[in-house]
């Protein structure tokens, strides 16, 4: 599945392209607020991933 990534000051969405109009159309806040979970778990997984990869490499 593909979603796009949107960088705002505090915090990062990602969102699945569908979502995106239904989120600037309605301003769904429950879309918003899963954007927001679904970002904070693929950050956590990237910065692990990274770390995996550090310590691989030491």
């Amino acid at each position: 599945m593909k979603f796009i990534e949107i960088k705002m000051p505090k915090y990062t969405l990602f969102l699945k392209p569908e979502e995106i109009s239904d989120l600037v159309m309605a301003h769904d806040q429950e879309l918003f607020i899963e954007a927001l979970q679904r970002g904070k778990a693929i950050l956590r997984a990237r910065t692990l991933q990274e770390r995996i990869s550090r310590k691989k490499e030491s």
